[in-house]
Formats: C-alpha cells, sequence, structure tokens
C-alpha cells in the first residue's frame, strides 16, 4: 500500500492532528496495447495492457528533467502465516540485486501488501538498463547467495524492533501501511526453499504493474522495450475478498506505553471495496471542521481526532481513524461514565457514513500525475493501479474493527477481563442510544424548489423563563448564530436565529451546489444545522456582540412599551408575550449564565423541521443525519416540563420613560387552560376586524385622532391576549384612548355584523397566503405543526367572545408621552 501524508493546521480546540489520505487512483484499463507501442497524446494518463507482459500505469508529460520507472509487487495471499515477512523479504533480495547490477537512484520499500521499486532514469531517457535489472531482480530463483539472505536477514531484523502494540491493532497498521510483527513473534530469516516459493508466487503476471512517468516519446522507447525482452510467468492468484457490512468485534488492549494515564485511544478501521472511496472519506473525516471532529469536541470528556489514513489494499481500500480521549473514568457513577464508549460509538458511526456517501475518482490513476516527482507519480500510478487491477470492485461495502487501548488507570480493577467486559458493555449502550431517534422531527417535500431548509430547536421555547432570566434563551440562541455563522457560510448554508414564545432555534436555507445530488445537499444542510446547534462552546466575541445588538434593541420605544405590558399580562413571565425578553438581564447575566441556558436547550427536547427539494428519501437522509449530532444520554427529556399556572393578569393602567411619541398600548387577556384555543380563534378574528384601512380601528380614529393603529393576537397558545396600539399626537393620545376603549365596549356589545366577519376572515385568509408564499413562512409552520388558516366562529360565537372578553376592568394600558414642552423664558 502506499499514501501521501498531508499536514493540516492545528485543530481549534488545540488539539494537535495530522491526517493522512492518498491520493486518488483510478479504475480501468484499455486494449490490449500491439507488439508496437503506440504514441501517447501529451499529457496522457492510463494503464497499457501488454501481451503476456505486467501492465504499464503511464504518466506521459513534458518538463520533467529525468523521467522516472517505478514497479509495484503484491504480496498478499502469498503466505499470510508469514504476514508482512514476505515483502520485507523480497524487497531485501531485490534491492541487492539492484545494487549489484549498478542501478543507482533507486528505492525499494516494502509495505504490508507488497513492495515497490521507483528509480530515476539515466539522462538521455534510455531506460533499457533500468527494464532490465528490474526484470532480472524479480524472475531470477534465490540462489545461497550470502549477500542476498545477509540482506533478508538484517532487513528482517530492523522489522523485528518494531513490533505491534498488541495484536489487535494489525488491521489499522496494514491500513497505514507500517509493517509490523506481534510483540514476541519470529522474525528470523527465512529459509532459502520460502523465499523461492515466495518468489515465485508474487513476482509474475497479476501480482506486478510497472509504471513510468516521462515524455510521450521515452514513454513509447521503454514499452518497446518491455515488447521485446521475454514473456514473463505467470503469478499466484490474487484473492478477491468479499467484504461483509458487518462489524467486527470490540478489542480491548494495555496501552500504557503509548496513552497516558486516564485516558484511551480509539482506532476504527473500514474496509472499502474501491480504493478512491477509503480517500474520499478521509478527507471528510479530517475535516478541522467536520462532523467527526465537532462531535468529539462536543463530548463532556472531548475526544480528539489523532489522525486519518487511507490506504490501498488487495481487497480495495481502507481508511483508519484514531483518536485520544483524556480523562477515562470507568466507575459506573462517575460523571463522565460512557464518554469513551460514546466517543467509540461516534468514531464508528462517522466513519460508516463517509464511507457510504463517499464518491469514487472518476479519472484514470487519479491524480498520481499531480505529484510533482517524476518517480512518485510513477510510483503511485503503478500502485493504484495494480490496486485497481486486484481489488473486488463495486458494488460498495464496508465492515470495520475497532480497538482501544487504554493507559494505566483507565480500567477497572481487578479482573483482567473486566476492561473487555465493561467497555462492551458501554458500548452497546452508547450504540443504542445513538439509534434511538432523539429529535421530534416533521418533514415535507417541495420538489423542483431552489433551497432545501432546515429549523432546528427546542419546542420549550421561552416557557421556562421567569423574572430573573426573561430573554436569556434569546440571547444564547443569538450568540450561537453569531459565532455559527461563518462556518455555516463554509458549508454553503445561510443561517439565523429564531425566537418566539414556542421555540428557540436556528434557521437554515441550503442551495445546492452544481451537479450535487439531493441526497448529498440533504446531508451538508443536516451537517451544517448540527454543527451550528450542537457542537461548540460559545466565544466571548460572539456572546458580546449578541448582547450589544439585543441591548441596542431593548431601548426602542415601543419595545421598552411593550416590556411593561409583558409584564402585566403575565406576571413572573415576561417572555412568553416578548421572548425576547425586557432587556433588564442582558447586563446582569454573566458569559457562564448564557453557556448553561445554551446547554439546556442542547440537552432537549429537540424538534427539526426539514423542507426538501426532491423526495421523501432525501428528507429522512437529512433527519438522520441531524440526529446523530444530537446529544442520546440515557433519561433525555423528550417533552418540555409541565410547568405551574401563572399569576393572573395585572390590569391598569402603567406608563414608561419619556419617549419622542405618544403611543398607547391596550390589551385584554384571554382565557387561560381549556378554553385558549377556542378564545384564541375568535380574538384572531376580531382583531382582523378592528385592524386595517378600512377595519373598525379606521372607522374610530382616522378624523385625526390618531396616526397610527393595530390589532393582534400576541403570547402562547394557553396564554394569548388581544393587544391594540394606538400612536397619536401627544395632544390627542388621550382622545384616541379614549375612543379605542369606547370602540370595544361596543363590540362586547355585540355591534360586530356579519360584514365586518366576512371582512376579517378575507384579512386573515391573505394573511395566510402571504406567510404560505415563502419557504421560511412554511418551514416555521411544518416545525408548528400548523396549518395557518384560524378557524372563523360564526358571528353569535364571536358575540358571546365579546360579551365575556372585552370587559373594561380586565384592561391593561400603557402609554408612553413625549417629555412636555419646557416654557418660553
Amino acid at each position: 500500500m502506499t499514501e501521501v501524508r498531508v499536514a493540516v493546521p492545528r485543530l481549534p480546540s488545540g488539539v494537535a492532528g495530522a491526517f493522512t489520505v492518498a491520493l486518488a487512483w483510478a479504475a480501468g484499463c484499455v486494449p490490449s496495447a500491439p507488439a508496437v507501442a503506440p504514441p501517447l497524446p501529451r499529457a496522457a494518463s492510463n494503464v497499457r495492457e501488454l501481451p503476456a507482459r505486467p501492465p504499464v500505469a503511464v504518466i506521459a508529460r513534458e518538463g520533467d528533467p529525468r523521467g522516472a520507472v517505478a514497479v509495484a509487487i503484491l504480496t498478499a495471499g502469498v503466505d499470510e502465516a508469514a504476514g508482512p515477512r514476505v515483502p520485507v523479504s523480497l524487497a531485501a533480495v531485490a534491492e541487492a540485486r539492484l545494487a549489484a547490477a549498478g542501478i543507482h537512484d533507486v528505492t525499494v520499500a516494502p509495505t504490508w501488501d507488497g513492495f515497490r521499486i521507483r528509480a530515476l532514469l539515466p539522462e538521455g531517457g534510455d531506460g533499457t538498463p533500468v527494464i532490465r535489472a528490474v526484470r532480472a531482480a524479480l524472475l531470477t530463483p534465490i540462489a545461497s547467495s550470502g549477500v542476498e539472505l545477509e540482506a533478508v536477514r538484517r532487513k528482517l531484523a530492523a522489522l523485528a524492533r518494531r513490533p505491534l502494540t498488541d495484536a489487535a491493532l494489525a488491521d489499522a497498521a496494514r491500513c497505514v501501511d507500517e509493517p509490523a510483527l506481534p510483540d514476541g513473534a519470529d522474525a528470523t530469516g527465512s529459509s532459502l526453499d520460502s523465499l523461492e516459493r515466495w518468489r515465485g508466487a508474487a513476482h509474475g503476471l497479476g501480482r506486478v504493474v510497472f509504471g513510468i512517468t516521462a515524455s510521450p516519446a521515452v514513454v513509447d522507447r521503454m514499452t518497446s522495450v518491455m515488447l521485446g525482452e521475454p514473456v514473463w510467468p505467470a503469478g499466484a492468484p490474487v484473492t478477491r475478498h468479499t467484504l461483509g457490512s458487518t462489524a467486527g468485534p470490540l478489542r480491548v488492549y494495555d496501552a500504557a506505553a503509548d496513552v497516558p494515564a486516564a485516558s484511551a485511544r480509539v482506532t476504527v478501521v473500514a474496509h472499502t471495496a474501491t480504493p478512491s472511496v477509503a480517500t474520499a472519506a478521509a478527507r471528510a473525516l479530517g475535516d478541522a471542521r467536520g462532523p467527526l471532529t465537532e462531535r468529539l469536541r462536543a463530548l463532556d470528556m472531548p475526544g480528539a481526532l489523532r489522525d486519518v489514513t487511507a490506504g490501498a489494499q488487495a481487497s480495495g481500500g481502507c481508511v483508519a481513524v484514531t483518536i485520544d480521549v483524556a480523562h477515562v473514568d470507568p466507575h459506573p457513577s462517575a460523571e463522565a461514565a460512557g464518554a469513551l464508549a460514546t466517543a467509540v460509538a461516534i468514531a464508528r458511526q462517522e466513519v460508516r457514513l463517509s464511507v457510504l456517501t463517499a464518491a469514487p475518482a472518476t479519472a484514470p490513476l487519479g491524480n498520481a500525475g499531480e505529484a510533482e516527482d517524476p518517480r512518485l507519480a510513477a510510483d503511485l500510478a503503478a500502485w493504484w493501479g495494480l490496486m485497481e487491477a486486484t481489488g473486488v470492485g463495486p458494488p460498495e461495502a464496508s465492515t470495520d474493527s475497532v480497538s482501544v487501548g487504554l493507559g494505566s488507570g483507565a480500567e477497572p480493577p481487578g479482573d483482567p477481563a473486566a476492561p473487555q467486559r465493561w467497555l462492551e458493555h458501554e458500548v452497546d449502550q452508547a450504540n443504542l442510544a445513538l439509534e434511538t431517534r432523539a429529535v421530534d422531527a416533521r418533514s415535507a417535500v417541495e420538489r423542483g424548489q431552489g433551497a432545501f431548509w432546515i429549523l432546528i430547536g427546542s419546542p420549550c421555547g421561552t416557557l421556562m423563563e421567569g423574572d430573573a432570566d426573561a430573554g436569556l434563551s434569546a440571547l444564547a440562541v443569538s450568540a450561537l448564530a453569531e459565532q455559527a455563522r461563518p462556518a455555516a457560510r463554509d458549508r454553503g448554508a445561510e443561517l439565523s436565529e429564531w425566537v418566539s414564545t414556542d421555540g428557540v432555534g436556528l434557521l437554515l436555507r441550503v442551495r445546492p451546489r452544481t451537479g450535487e445530488a439531493p441526497l448529498a445537499l440533504a446531508r451538508r444542510a443536516a451537517d451544517a444545522a448540527g454543527a451550528a446547534l450542537l457542537s461548540g462552546s460559545l466565544e466571548a466575541a460572539a456572546l458580546a456582540k449578541a448582547r450589544a445588538i439585543l441591548m441596542t434593541a431593548s431601548q426602542d420605544e415601543a419595545a421598552r412599551s411593550f416590556s411593561a405590558l409583558a409584564e402585566a399580562l403575565i406576571p413572573g413571565h415576561p417572555s412568553w408575550s416578548l421572548p425576547v425578553g425586557t432587556g433588564r438581564g442582558l447586563e446582569a447575566w454573566s458569559d457562564g449564565a448564557v453557556a448553561s441556558r445554551l446547554a439546556a436547550l442542547r440537552r432537549g427536547p429537540l424538534r427539526v423541521a426539514v423542507l426538501g427539494n426532491d423526495d421523501e428519501g432525501q428528507t429522512q437522509a437529512a433527519i438522520q443525519s441531524i440526529d446523530r449530532w444530537v446529544r442520546h444520554p440515557p433519561g433525555s427529556p423528550r417533552s418540555c416540563p409541565v410547568l405551574a399556572p401563572p399569576a393572573s393578569p395585572r390590569p391598569g393602567t402603567y406608563a414608561v420613560p419619556a419617549a419622542a411619541t405618544a403611543a398607547a398600548w391596550i390589551a385584554l387577556p384571554l382565557p387561560r387552560g381549556p378554553d385558549a384555543v377556542d378564545a384564541r380563534d375568535a380574538a384572531l378574528v376580531v382583531a382582523a376586524a378592528l385592524d386595517g384601512p378600512d377595519g373598525l380601528l379606521a372607522r374610530a380614529l382616522s378624523s385625526g385622532l390618531a396616526s397610527s393603529w393595530s390589532a393582534r393576537v400576541v403570547g402562547p397558545r394557553d396564554v394569548p391576549a388581544l393587544v391594540v396600539r394606538v400612536e397619536a399626537p401627544a395632544h390627542t393620545l388621550d382622545a384616541a384612548v379614549a375612543q379605542t376603549r369606547a370602540l370595544l365596549d361596543r363590540v362586547r356589545h355585540g355591534t360586530m355584523t356579519d360584514a365586518d366577519r366576512t371582512r376579517a376572515a378575507t384579512q386573515l385568509s391573505e394573511r395566510n397566503l402571504a406567510a404560505s408564499l415563502t419557504q421560511r413562512g412554511r418551514v416555521v409552520r411544518l416545525w408548528r405543526d400548523d396549518s395557518g388558516a384560524p378557524r372563523v366562529p360564526p358571528l353569535d360565537a364571536l358575540h358571546r367572545f365579546a360579551a365575556d372578553v372585552m370587559r373594561d376592568e380586565a384592561l391593561i394600558m400603557v402609554a408612553s408621552r413625549p417629555p412636555p414642552a419646557k416654557a418660553a423664558p
């Protein structure tokens, strides 16, 4: 196997990480070449099939001062019991022979599944000596040469000095291309018979691919040289492994020598049918802002992504993920119990999802030609060509193995088998929790729309807030939106906070990218939503900015007046009517208090509404992707708590500090409890009848008493109120309020007509249509499970409602006035 390690910036959490990705590789070959190699076009990249000779993976390009040749040899399956001793021994023989033949600038490197030879071509590009020397090094039977056998003994001794920490890591070591033997395994020199048997099985057709990086003319000459050499023997058949879909057993080992005390190292390995799928999966898993990194960081005892490696094997591809988890406490009563198991379950889940959703490379030999060094380009082309020729090919399948190394103090004391049993039980519980949906999900499909929408948040809204913390939830999600907006933008999502009495959360709009599949769009949108709401702690800068914005808004004249009204409507719970709160606590709340409120929102319950643009499968994929971001601890809340009935409203007249304009708010609290829904429907119709340019308020106030007026129903469904706002010149405000009170009294006595009811119903229908014309409005209604169209009671029911509710002694009035003008001297 071969790979290219690419360093990435230090993760935001301060955890060092280097993930490893292999350059993409390709599938497919061109038809068999004739006896004389045809010329290649410039920058061509393909695999030439030669009769009775190894194939040649070609990177034909100009500009390199010297070309390069490489050979990839597959030893997998030759002698599985001998493991990596086979490629190490055969590589040692080949290296000794090439040195004896006088071939310079050559490198021979063993891997777990084979070995690779690469060399620079001589000046002038005549690669004939190199081609012939390589052929002789591979096909000449091994004799009892002291030089060759001594080279084998020396290389095997070096292999013995790199033992595996534990046999549980063999799968990972094979994937990350680190030939090693279990501690104590036999690494003595192999017998001459074994070496010759291995050579005959591995150095033949079906197990060898050449790679050439050179100008088209040099490539043609070298291909012709290979055609002029004698035919090659056949190698041992390559066993085409069949990948399963079930997870391998969890293996726990002692890692005290490598892992700090009370910590653990988790390694997850997944196998894929196509090598380039492993590369694509590794890139996604190694993303510093990707789901794996963010989900691990959000744990109570955060996990740190150590590295991600992708590689090619005889069975296809593989990807290995290693994470470190600190402060592991296995005691069941400890606060951190299960943190390690949750990290294991998350890592396994993310690896599987990345493998299943990764797209394979489509270009021949992938990106091998992008390597600047011609030796590396030839090396990669030969190895990937060999892997693609011997791999199982599609369809995709995945199997994984999980090994967990425990540092000293991270395992339960006593029984040596206890760590295995303890962790198996904890991981089973964590897997079960992750498989149980934690979010209340609602979805709809609008085919052909240009965007994908997600609304995620708490359905408890502001109902848990009292006087002391009114608006704290609004501050928490506003700060979170401020912080998450840049990362969401990087994911192609437009993000905003959503704050109402019955819900607080985040709203996302995501447009498809060119050529993006519907499922890919859904998962990208879901990851943007999940990462925004459910990962990371609040940063001081984002919190300070959100606090400043809300403080400025709370000083608005209308906000100050409505704050006073809200405190009188539902004493002790002003944010039930004004979700952003009164503004009094904005300066007093500590950053810790805001973080605690955000943590409570994240614990749940949570509801998500998904508005897809393709089919139901797309929306369900988004829901599943979002759900994996949600914490799934046992006993996490699934519904909002039942609250004690709030205090009764406080009727009366209230004044607010001097304002620039004169205005009054007049509110009528509506019945609560079982009668609230019917009362709300009736109040919506009455408010619509009062509102509008030709409504009842217009008839009463348009003579010049007031400059503007409106009527609305506010507050939660169980504690609603009918509110009228009147703005007027300071000298006519009292008269305008008197006229409004007189109008309400007339309505109470049954003056509302059927024409008023019809006009109100029409206005409500138009408002409903206007709200439903936007996808934003539709996703909010979907979240609320609200059709949007209120029931219009008959006229006699409206009269009964007015008679019961619109009593003058129940009125709550809040007035604001400009300061009196100073008298002239």
